[in-house]
């Protein structure tokens, strides 16, 4: 009888293993089948896209493309503009000091009224010599806080700098030298550099000697002053025995030869190389801390890190209906703080503007291929599917690409 009980549960279980496998794969059927109608139904619905709906959306992806372009120029340059102008001692750009200004009167300008300014001692800083214990305990809170995250901020941005750009403080400090030496008190020329100038003054009045007979040669012959200007610049071009080459023209009379080429395509490979790698590097660690809540922990420690304990204990416990809000609303105020100091601040008060006109204008050849190679991807994608003659529109859009790239690496628009 026992036997037998066990064979029924035995039959029930393998039944109810049976219809769950049986569910399981009915499930996993149905999202196939799901899955294959939802491909089958965007398909359909590309095949019933109009030719007029396909070229807006080529355009719009050329549209796209540009501005994404523009924009990733843009934001590395101003990063690297602001990597590059990290300075290691205190400063107003990034006050490091909380002995300094704006955390203390020290170095403060009275004249500076602006509440964001780094240059201006106010509320909420200069609470922290107040008599009361819970302004004094705000005082010291902000001053702790902005202190933390603008010195980790500020060694992050010195570490790239000496990652990238290791010989430029030493160059910095040089400047610094030379404008120094530039107060000490001239000395007197020497014999030699007398004899020097002395030379140069002969020579340029022989040169002009020579040209004023020129000038009266030319008048009794009857030649006009536009005439000899163009004598004289025949002249000066026989004698240097140099022509005007077009950029990829003959590469034999390009000034520094083939080693020269090589150093300068070296030199920018490592710029462009910088131009990604920087601010890659540098938005990875920032999107990281802030990710891993440096800011609520920078508040956490600041409430209780050279501060009043018992009223730190009291704002994260019971005050914190009060103190959470205001961490949540500062939390974002320094968001948009940082965001400032990125890709305003570079700008605004640095030369941010100039090293992104001169990444746009050296590299434009990259740029504009780059752009070409997303349009005519574009035009693959949404006119192939059409077929014949649709499907060659991206051969002609290529085949256009690469005419005017060749022809402006070759300097052919030169001769129109």
């Amino acid at each position: 009888m026992y036997i037998m009980n066990d064979i029924g549960k035995a039959k029930d279980i393998k039944k109810m293993q049976e219809e769950y496998y049986k569910k399981a794969k009915d499930e996993k059927d149905n999202k196939v089948a799901g899955a294959k109608k939802l491909e089958q139904k965007a398909k359909d619905y590309q095949k019933k896209r109009t030719i007029e709906q396909r070229v807006g959306s080529i355009f719009g992806t050329a549209a796209l493309a540009f501005l994404i372009i523009f924009s990733v120029i843009f934001s590395s340059t101003q990063i690297i503009e602001r990597v590059k102008n990290t300075k290691e001692e205190n400063s107003f750009d990034m006050p490091t000091d909380p002995e300094f200004a704006p955390y203390d009167k020290e170095g403060s300008d009275p004249t500076e009224t602006s509440f964001i300014s780094t240059k201006n001692h106010g509320m909420p800083y200069s609470w922290k010599k107040s008599d009361n214990i819970v302004q004094n305990w705000f005082g010291n809170l902000y001053v702790n806080v902005w202190y933390m995250l603008r010195t980790g901020y500020n060694y992050w941005c010195l570490s790239l700098k000496k990652l990238f750009f290791p010989g430029l403080e030493d160059e910095e400090e040089g400047a610094s030298t030379e404008a120094a030496d530039v107060e000490v008190e001239e000395e007197g020329p020497t014999a030699s550099e007398v004899v020097h100038n002395a030379k140069d003054v002969a020579g340029q009045a022989k040169k002009l000697a020579k040209n004023k007979m020129m000038e009266m040669g030319a008048k009794k012959l009857g030649m006009n002053k536009k005439d000899l200007n163009k004598l004289k610049n025949m002249r000066k071009t026989m004698a240097d025995g140099k022509k005007k080459v077009m950029k990829g023209g003959n590469k034999k009379v390009m000034k520094g030869g083939f080693n020269e080429t090589v150093n300068q395509a070296i030199s920018s490979g490592k710029e462009l190389g910088i131009l990604f790698a920087l601010p890659g590097l540098f938005l990875s660690v920032i999107f990281l801390a802030i990710a891993l809540q440096v800011i609520p922990f920078a508040y956490m420690l600041g409430a209780f890190y050279d501060n009043n304990i018992f009223v730190g204990l009291f704002m994260v416990t019971l005050g914190g209906l009060f103190f959470y809000p205001m961490m949540g609303m500062g939390y974002f105020i320094k968001i948009a703080y940082l965001l400032i100091h990125i890709f305003v601040m570079p700008t605004a008060a640095g030369n941010g503007l100039k090293l992104f006109k001169h990444y746009g204008k050296k590299y434009k050849f990259v740029w504009f291929t780059i752009w070409a190679a997303s349009v005519i991807a574009a035009v693959y994608k949404e006119l192939t599917p059409l077929g014949y003659p649709y499907n060659q529109a991206w051969m002609w859009t290529a085949g256009i690409f690469a005419f005017i790239i060749f022809g402006w690496w070759y300097g052919m628009f030169y001769l129109i």
